[in-house]
């Protein structure tokens, strides 16, 4: 259910344009935009407090900050709500027994990393688990509907057999 899961996790987030900063198989925690700072008239001449503290030439430096800051804070409020807004989708979408793994989660990195990491079979389980299927196959002879969820299990997560039609 994971790749299934997380394929949907995906989707929302790269049309939101922030998947890279939450993928799960990032080695690392993504650097979010930080929130821009409010352009100051002393940013332009140290000292002024009012706008007629300015010459002109710094008036037009002052309008360009604000213009400069506009556009991050732009930006920085479309990713934080791209990221609240996903990171919401995913708690939603987790089961009852899965939400102590992400009580303590703050960002949807974070909560992916947790996710994954306790539901996504590794390869050595998913080994475990097909030789374990492998070995029950005669037992399971005359149970037909058996055999074909045993070979679709093989072929859904066991590496090599992915793409595999089970017929």
């Amino acid at each position: 259910q994971w790749e299934l899961w997380i394929q949907q996790v995906k989707q929302r987030a790269a049309d939101a344009r922030i998947w890279t900063m939450i993928d799960p198989e990032r080695e690392y925690p993504p650097e979010f935009i930080p929130k821009p700072k409010i352009p100051r008239y002393a940013d332009v001449s140290e000292g002024a407090t009012r706008l007629s503290d300015l010459s002109r030439e710094e008036k037009d430096d002052f309008r360009s900050l604000q213009e400069s800051y506009r556009v991050e804070d732009t930006e920085w409020v479309r990713e934080t709500n791209a990221l609240q807004s996903i990171h919401q989708y995913i708690r939603e979408r987790v089961s009852i027994e899965n939400q102590s793994i992400i009580s303590t989660s703050t960002n949807p990195y974070d909560t992916l990393r947790l996710l994954k990491s306790r539901l996504y079979p590794s390869d050595e389980s998913s080994k475990f688990e097909a030789k374990r299927q492998w070995h029950m196959l005669p037992l399971l002879n005359a149970r037909n509907q058996e055999w074909e969820k045993i070979c679709q299990y093989m072929v859904d997560h066991i590496p090599p057999c992915k793409g595999l039609k089970s017929s």
